[in-house]
């Protein structure tokens, strides 16, 4: 039941509401794009990340 009351209001939203629910997605959608290249970047990058410190038994702390 409160779903449909959750519906309801969104189907009631004006133009401005749906201009601010838009917003939301793109902020969402590009944080989510950031974490996307900044994971490539770090996973491409991990094996000369470790080698450079000197392969795994030097890394016993991680």
């Amino acid at each position: 039941m409160r779903g449909v009351a959750m519906l309801s209001l969104c189907v009631k939203a004006g133009p401005v509401r749906q201009r601010g629910l838009g917003l939301i997605i793109i902020a969402v959608m590009l944080g989510m794009l950031l974490g996307v290249l900044d994971q490539a970047i770090v996973s491409t990058a991990l094996p000369t990340i470790v080698s450079d410190l000197g392969g795994l038994r030097s890394c016993r702390g991680w």
